[in-house]
């Protein structure tokens, strides 16, 4: 599953870039970002792990917090340096790497974390396992973080309504139906 949900993201980069812009997902941003700046020690170091081409953390650093961004597609990641320069902000570091080896991160190194794509597309339970176990190793003691959930058929119907081209292709959406219907 890792492989398709890389290959996708790197495929819809520009697109992940801009979702946050509609009023649907306009929300989610706005919501989230209220829960950081009630939850996350100001100026503390944040894990933005799955964050995509960074419009989380373009908006973390905005506001004071030291960044590093982790994503499974390396396109992502190349387009959040690339936004990042262009706004003339830095990232901590920038990590392509899956959520469930988190191992280019050391243990206990940050005070508060987001999580908001991986759970998304992590399907079995032994991968959301590992997941939070990572999480939780890189997080100090008593950190805060952020998770986002959502069942299989959330993902398709939000990926239908946001992304439609991407469904358009009748092999492709068939292989992801039939990935869902295994669980």
């Amino acid at each position: 599953m890792s492989e398709i949900v890389r290959r996708y993201y790197n495929e819809q980069v520009e697109t992940e870039w801009a979702r946050l812009e509609s009023p649907y997902s306009g929300f989610e941003l706005a919501s989230t970002l209220r829960l950081t700046d009630t939850h996350f020690p100001p100026g503390c170091r944040v894990a933005d792990i799955g964050g995509g081409p960074g419009r989380y953390t373009v908006e973390l650093l905005r506001r004071g917090y030291r960044v590093t961004l982790v994503d499974l597609s390396e396109k992502a990641i190349e387009l959040a340096a690339a936004r990042l320069e262009e706004l003339g902000l830095n990232a901590e570091a920038l990590h392509r790497a899956d959520a469930r080896d988190l191992s280019c991160i050391e243990s206990g190194s940050f005070h508060a974390a987001l999580m908001l794509g991986p759970m998304y597309h992590i399907v079995e339970e032994e991968g959301r396992a590992a997941a939070l176990a990572e999480l939780h190793r890189i997080l100090r003691p008593g950190a805060p973080a952020i998770v986002g959930f959502i069942n299989p058929w959330g993902v398709l119907r939000a990926g239908l309504l946001e992304f439609p081209s991407f469904y358009a292709d009748y092999e492709h959406a068939s292989s992801l139906l039939g990935q869902y219907h295994k669980i």
